[in-house]
């Protein structure tokens, strides 16, 4: 197979690690943001037209559809660790998550001292961009958290904007 390449493209290498699986990431060069795909065994990734193929010891493939080989595709948006400006221990009170979902979705807090909590954000049949509270319960506290959204059953979603409202307590340490 022979083509010709545009201007822009994406090139991505998979390292195999112990157990042979693969890894690539790519990254968005106007936002920096990265996104990491497993278990595809590609050395490059291209934009082509209106298609994204892949290459690897395989051939090459054409990215896209809803499906991962008529398996449903899991996908997981994890934030980085944040201390929302302080260094004393918080509560999260409140968590909204703005987007979009056609199924379920799963939101995970995760903290440095309490672990993780994971909670159900159950499809309400709204199709298109809403916010919804998420149903964090209020017992657990640390310095620094994360959050994590994962879909159940390839359930597809969009995010435009989590917004967190951290509650400071009066102690640095528990």
């Amino acid at each position: 197979i022979s083509f010709a390449s545009p201007l822009r493209y994406i090139d991505a290498t998979g390292f195999p690690a112990i157990t042979e699986n693969y890894r690539a990431w790519v990254m968005n060069a106007r936002t920096g943001a990265l996104v990491e795909y497993d278990n595809f065994e590609f050395n490059s990734i291209v934009k082509f037209g209106d298609r994204y193929l892949a290459s690897g010891p395989g051939g090459v493939f054409v990215l896209g559809g809803n499906t991962d080989n008529n398996s449903e595709i899991a996908s997981l948006v994890r934030s980085g660790l944040l201390d929302y400006g302080s260094s004393f221990l918080k509560r999260l009170q409140r968590i909204y998550f703005s987007g979009s979902q056609e199924g379920d979705l799963y939101f995970t807090t995760i903290s440095t001292e309490d672990g993780r909590r994971t909670y159900a954000l159950t499809d309400n049949g709204i199709r298109g961009e809403q916010q919804r509270r998420v149903p964090i319960g209020q017992g657990p506290k640390s310095v620094r958290w994360q959050w994590e959204i994962a879909n159940k059953d390839g359930a597809k979603f969009g995010i435009s904007k989590i917004i967190v409202y951290p509650k400071h307590l009066r102690r640095r340490i528990q």
